[in-house]
């Protein structure tokens, strides 16, 4: 197993989350999760325990889970989770090398379960507020009254009521608005306007 490629994943993961929000759990938890892989990839000895590789296998299972959840939040470009997934999956099946067998045969496949909030909840031990799971931010809910209110705004509008957000947040947050179709972009670039759909 190399240390510089499990190091290099780490420092992407790093940069990936840089751009969540400061204070998001998600980006507190992903950073936890990537440092307790780093710390039993680099600390395994050849003769790891049955129960090393099952924490693991979990850990690997549980960040996936979160990459999945962020992915939903378009804070990064969707890709950018895709690779970590197939980075973490190749190192998962190095790890597992030929005692692959044994591992299974104490503990057999179990089908996969679709990706729902209870399962992800269920199976990291964690709570997540609803807004992760497709409700509306309380910021989401506030454009749209803003919009219902002007009939057509734009982002500068945006920006001089939420200080201390960034542009380009409000930006993914009209985006996501716009991708749901409850609002929709009218013109280009700085005569851009957003109206209800």
């Amino acid at each position: 197993m190399n240390k510089d490629h499990c190091l290099k994943l780490c420092l992407a993961v790093y940069k990936i989350t840089k751009p969540f929000p400061e204070e998001e759990p998600l980006k507190l938890n992903i950073r936890k999760r990537v440092n307790d892989i780093l710390v039993n990839l680099i600390s395994v000895n050849p003769s790891a325990t049955l129960i090393d590789k099952k924490k693991f296998f979990k850990d690997v299972e549980i960040l996936n889970s979160y990459f999945e959840i962020a992915q939903q939040q378009n804070w990064v470009h969707p890709d950018n989770f895709t690779i970590l997934r197939r980075e973490f999956i190749k190192l998962k099946q190095e790890f597992s090398g030929t005692d692959m067998e044994r591992f299974t045969e104490c503990n057999p496949p179990t089908p996969m379960l679709r990706r729902t909030k209870e399962n992800i909840e269920k199976s990291s031990g964690l709570k997540f507020p609803e807004k992760v799971f497709g409700g509306l931010q309380e910021r989401q809910k506030k454009i749209l009254e803003i919009i219902k209110e002007k009939k057509h705004c734009q982002i500068s509008d945006f920006v001089n009521v939420f200080q201390g957000i960034s542009r380009r947040t409000i930006q993914r947050d009209l985006e996501f608005l716009v991708e749901r179709g409850l609002i929709k972009r009218q013109g280009e670039y700085r005569n851009m306007v957003y109206c209800f759909a």
